[in-house]
């Protein structure tokens, strides 16, 4: 009896799982941006030091690239582009 019973609940709880997955994702308000909140992020260890220039532990490195932008950022060729800047001046010798 419990031989047939285990692999009908097996797929029970498979179908079960399915519809929960396929339901309709919940709609976002309008297109407005929130600040504030709290940010949740799982870690294997806890920072150190906040500090982005004193940190060297990969926990500190991880949040402060999340909380810390820098001036200028490199997209994908490395090019340099503006991030909290709002352009670069390239001097007539290609320095920055």
């Amino acid at each position: 009896m419990s031989k047939r019973l285990l692999p009908l609940l097996l797929v029970l709880t498979l179908i079960a799982s399915l519809m929960l997955g396929c339901t309709k994702p919940q709609e976002v308000g309008g297109t407005e941006k929130e600040f504030g909140g709290e940010i949740v992020y799982g870690m294997v260890g806890d920072p150190v030091i906040f500090n982005p220039i004193l940190a060297t532990d990969v926990p500190s490195g991880n949040i402060n690239d999340r909380v810390y932008q820098g001036i200028v950022r490199s997209d994908e060729n490395l090019t340099m582009i503006p991030n909290l800047a709002e352009k670069i001046d390239y001097s007539e010798d290609g320095m920055i």
